[in-house]
């Protein structure tokens, strides 16, 4: 099993995240395919024909349903890629999801904890974005020790 790396943010406030830092996934929404877009974001239906009209508009057809969406479709659609990383595919929400995975503590009906210096936060339910905060290194080690306790292995970096 590969190990998994939280990276703990020191210039966001020790905003934690999984797998990469925060500065190398600032509105990284380039590396969104078109696919990616239409099902997994706007949640359309790929043999839809309003979907497959929607690709059409834009010079596209079935067959670039693989490549990067442009700036164009980045500014357009913005705010649902940002809800999107927020809460699905970025190393915030990722690392959030993996702690609750772990079941390495109680957390209230929208996945809220404190305590041993971890944080866990998500606003609302479903809401706009899911973060992590590790205190201090004692907040880390707990962390590493709890993980390591359930034979979930991870390295624990500050940047």
């Amino acid at each position: 099993m590969e190990e998994s790396i939280i990276y703990i943010n020191a210039a966001y406030n020790n905003q934690a995240t999984l797998d990469s830092t925060l500065d190398s996934t600032i509105d990284e929404f380039g590396s969104v395919t078109w696919r990616e877009l239409l099902t997994d974001i706007l949640s359309k239906d790929i043999d839809d024909p309003d979907t497959l009209e929607f690709l059409d508009d834009r010079g596209l057809s079935e067959a670039n349903l693989d490549d990067l969406i442009d700036s164009d479709t980045i500014d357009k659609f913005y705010d649902e890629l940002a809800f999107y990383e927020d809460n699905y595919s970025g190393p915030r929400a990722c690392l959030f999801e993996f702690l609750i995975k772990a079941e390495i503590f109680t957390t209230d009906i929208n996945g809220n904890y404190y305590g041993n210096g971890i944080e866990l936060i998500q606003t609302t339910a479903n809401g706009p974005e899911k973060l992590v905060y590790v205190e201090d290194d004692d907040a880390s080690e707990w962390l590493k020790n709890a993980l390591d306790k359930k034979g979930i292995k991870v390295e624990i970096i500050s940047v």
